[in-house]
């Protein structure tokens, strides 16, 4: 879902994590706010592509925000 600052779109919140999936592997929690995945902003439109883009990568970063604390974390697909 969108998370909006101040009247603009500043990332993308996540609304719920299923146990055992994807995101949940990857680390990512109920609340969080993706900013960017490989330093591209995440919006609406490009969100999913971002997301299926990652299929064909080898490592990947994302940047979001947790409990008012920005982090960056990194993955390498083996």
């Amino acid at each position: 879902m969108p998370h909006f600052q101040a009247g603009k779109v500043m990332g993308m919140k996540v609304l719920s994590v299923n146990p055992g999936s994807l995101i949940n592997k990857l680390g990512i929690r109920r609340g969080d706010v993706l900013q960017k995945i490989n330093g591209q902003e995440l919006d609406v439109k490009r969100g999913i592509a971002l997301f299926n883009e990652l299929k064909s990568q080898r490592s990947f970063t994302i940047d979001l925000t947790r409990g008012g604390e920005n982090k960056t974390l990194e993955y390498e697909i083996r």
